[in-house]
């Protein structure tokens, strides 16, 4: 009778396949983390998140996306058309027009519109797609949000009827926390994104090492932008700033965002930096947050250069890119532009967009020293 005896080799061998198994598995949970940790910052700021295909129309939606629609049922896919079951009959044409046009023209287009629950209940609803290229320049995808807007309208409509002082100071607040929030969501989801992408990369090369590192930057990413969207609401200054200046909040923002991706960024600063108002610093964190997000979301760009300079009668943030760039003579302003404008002006800056399609874009914000202090 013959006897199996396992040599050394064989021995290991084992071994490594039982710990290749391990790492996935370990992979699979941090993914699995990661995504929750996802839910539960877009179901704590009533934000949903959907990707559909622009030829076949078949999407997929996070949970919140569905249970904003008054889809509960749902889990993970649908018809672009099932996603469109309780917007209100009126509404309807504008939805689908709107879309089209979005996947037609290729620009980032934002609706508004109602949803009718069960009980004839409405809820406010707002849409932003954004159209993704292939290649060729064809609309393949569109992507976007939608959140939940209802609370914000009623509280708007009620201070219609308020004294105008009191209505300016609540919509301002109103105002800052939606762009807050928007900023530091929107650049955790792209960064999120970016980061994980590379993880599935990596893993389906059979380097569980380098995926295990994409993950764990998700991972910070993630908790960083959840703490980010409570400080926001909170009216606290960004955790960035915190016992940092504004040079190294930046430089820190900007290795955070694209390390260990494909993207090659640099940041400089040149002149002799000073202390600037609060106000300044966060306002221009926040551009500089937002220009970095449009440029590897947006603009796919595989070079980023961001400088903060100073001289003697102004500081001005510029942020440059090799990306697809965009008409700006016709380029349609959504949110995240709209909130760079407004930083811009709330500290007395000049905004400057310098791009065309294909060439990349220059977004500087300049502001002079003479600049009355924002409160």
């Amino acid at each position: 009778m013959g006897v199996d005896v396992q040599t050394p080799a064989s021995s290991q061998a084992l071994t490594d396949h039982v710990d290749a198994h391990v790492e996935v598995a370990r992979l699979r949970d941090e993914l699995a983390l990661t995504r929750r940790m996802l839910d539960d910052a877009q179901r704590l700021t009533r934000t949903g998140s959907w990707i559909v295909d622009a030829t076949s129309g078949a999407g997929s939606g996070s949970v919140e996306f569905f249970r904003i629609l008054g889809l509960p049922g749902k889990t993970s896919s649908a018809h672009f058309t099932e996603c469109l079951t309780n917007v209100h009959p009126d509404d309807l044409p504008a939805v689908l027009e709107g879309f089209q046009e979005s996947v037609a023209t290729g620009e980032s287009r934002p609706l508004h519109y109602r949803v009718v629950a069960a009980d004839g209940s409405t809820t406010d609803i707002e849409t932003v797609a954004q159209p993704i290229r292939d290649e060729t320049g064809r609309v393949v995808r569109v992507v976007g949000t939608v959140m939940d807007v209802t609370e914000r309208n009623r509280v708007q409509e009620a201070l219609r009827a308020s004294e105008k002082s009191r209505q300016a100071a609540v919509m301002a607040e109103r105002d800052r926390v939606v762009r807050d929030v928007h900023d530091t969501l929107a650049h955790a989801f792209t960064g999120v994104i970016v980061q994980l992408e590379a993880a599935d990369d990596a893993a389906s090369r059979g380097l569980e090492a380098e995926a295990g590192a994409h993950v764990a930057r998700a991972e910070a990413m993630a908790r960083a932008g959840l703490q980010e969207a409570r400080r926001s609401v909170m009216a606290l200054r960004p955790q960035a700033l915190e016992g940092n200046d504004l040079s190294a909040a930046l430089r820190e923002l900007v290795m955070r965002m694209t390390d260990g991706t494909s993207v090659i960024s640099e940041f400089a600063q040149g002149g002799v930096a000073r202390r600037l108002p609060p106000a300044w610093d966060e306002h221009l964190l926040r551009i500089g947050q937002e220009a970095l997000t449009n440029a590897i979301r947006h603009g796919r760009a595989q070079r980023i250069v961001m400088e903060l300079d100073f001289s003697d009668d102004a500081v001005q943030l510029r942020l440059t890119d090799d990306g697809r760039g965009f008409d700006t003579s016709s380029a349609f302003d959504g949110l995240g532009l709209a909130g760079i404008k407004a930083r811009a002006s709330s500290i007395g800056g000049h905004l400057s967009i310098s791009s065309a399609g294909g060439s990349g874009t220059t977004i500087s914000v300049t502001v002079p020293h003479s600049t009355p202090t924002a409160p």
